[in-house]
């Protein structure tokens, strides 16, 4: 980076991954400045974001829908437990990623307009279907989360007390 300057650098490649996330959280701080969330589970997970306490914002998020991007041919009300969901990983931070969102804004600021199921984020964990994929919530506002798969599949049997994976979890910013 600006080579032969004095104000110049090398940045090794194994540092991306962790640069995009510093990136991505001072850009979330920003935003939060203006944040207007889009619902209720948003204003509530703000909340929860802004006290830091992951495990009301995880709580909050297993009672909650989301959106999920998926191919233009892809049935209306497809559930998570049936083969043809949409699951579609793609590569966040260089892990295989699953993003979803708990709003179209943020999904189209995300991605740009895209065809999307509801099914509820319970649903979703309940399913899982790859330990190695990470979950990302709207990724970019300031109710961000991630959490790796295998504490993804843990909170499908913590409906009620999801402190133990949400702990562990990345917390929102």
């Amino acid at each position: 980076v600006n080579s032969g300057s004095p104000a110049g650098g090398t940045v090794v490649a194994q540092q991306l991954p962790g640069l995009a996330r510093w990136a991505d959280q001072r850009a979330a701080r920003r935003l939060s400045e203006d944040f207007e969330p889009q619902n209720d589970v948003e204003h509530k997970l703000f909340e929860a974001a802004t006290r830091r306490d992951t495990d009301a914002f995880f709580k909050i998020l297993l009672g909650a829908q989301v959106l999920v991007p998926a191919d233009p041919e892809t049935p209306w009300g497809i559930t998570p437990d049936d083969p043809q969901f949409p699951w579609g990983p793609v590569r966040v931070h260089g892990a295989a990623s699953v993003q979803v969102f708990t709003s179209l804004k943020w999904m189209n600021e995300a991605l740009g307009s895209s065809r999307f199921v509801m099914p509820g984020f319970l649903d979703m964990v309940a399913a899982w279907p790859d330990a190695e994929w990470t979950l990302v919530l709207n990724p970019g506002t300031p109710i961000d989360a991630t959490m790796p798969g295998g504490q993804v599949r843990a909170l499908s049997g913590t409906a009620g007390t999801a402190a133990s994976p949400a702990e562990k979890a990345a917390a929102p910013p």
